[in-house]
């Protein structure tokens, strides 16, 4: 399921928190993919790809600056999204104590467009927060949360047959469409992908996970698409929030 929560956030709201993203460009975190290219992913925040390059989880000291200038300059930001959240779903939310909190993603105008996977079971040491974990089956249900807060026209591309819960291992259809930019690799039958559309404000909701990729970007006054990133599980009736 991907579904689209318009105006989750409201346009005040977002340019609050896309200006204080873009003034914090200093402590920006780029992570190289790919030394013969120029393309990278940029972070505001502390994530699993922190856990995925170090092999360890690290509050660092641009982690804990990050968390305080929200705390001092947007103190709302996760109390009202621990409050839309469980509005949505209709339950508790809580956020894990010894996990990074939602963060940003920043993508250039230039970044290429690369189908892939997510696949965040491996990376996060859940057994030190949830007592009896031992294997993602453990958790009722599973989400990844994308907010937008750059003004302009969007959209998300996912190949509906490739749909996999995070318990089980992920369908590899063929190796190179992981990875793939372009619509088709020549190796497999995947060509005819769902768009679904987004704008400024806007929450898209993914259960569980499917090959995708940003699609096609419009963008309006903005150099850059900054997004709130997150993840969802739920245990016992409780949201569990993280990044």
């Amino acid at each position: 399921m991907v579904k689209v929560i318009k105006n989750f956030f409201s346009k005040v709201e977002c340019d609050q928190l896309k200006n204080f993203v873009l003034s914090h460009r200093k402590d920006w975190i780029v992570y190289k993919d790919n030394k013969e290219t120029d393309h990278a992913l940029i972070v505001y925040g502390n994530n699993f790809l922190r856990i995925l390059l170090k092999n360890k989880f690290d509050k660092s000291k641009t982690q804990i600056e990050y968390e305080s200038g929200l705390t001092i300059e947007h103190e709302w930001l996760y109390d009202i999204l621990s409050q839309r959240i469980g509005t949505l779903l209709n339950k508790e939310v809580r956020y894990v104590d010894n996990f990074a909190k939602p963060g940003f993603h920043i993508f250039l105008q230039t970044d290429p467009r690369v189908w892939h996977y997510d696949d965040e079971k491996p990376h996060y040491p859940y057994r030190k927060s949830f007592k009896g974990y031992d294997n993602f089956s453990y958790f009722d249900r599973v989400y990844t949360m994308t907010i937008t807060l750059s003004s302009g026209e969007f959209t998300y591309d996912y190949f509906p047959e490739t749909y996999s819960k995070y318990s089980e291992n992920a369908p590899m259809y063929c190796k190179t469409h992981h990875g793939l930019q372009g619509d088709e690799c020549g190796e497999c039958d995947l060509t005819k992908y769902e768009t679904v559309k987004y704008s400024v404000g806007d929450l898209i909701l993914t259960e569980d996970r499917y090959i995708h990729r940003v699609g096609s970007s419009k963008y309006v006054n903005d150099n850059e698409r900054i997004t709130i990133q997150g993840h969802i599980v739920i245990k016992d009736n409780i949201v569990y929030m993280y990044w």
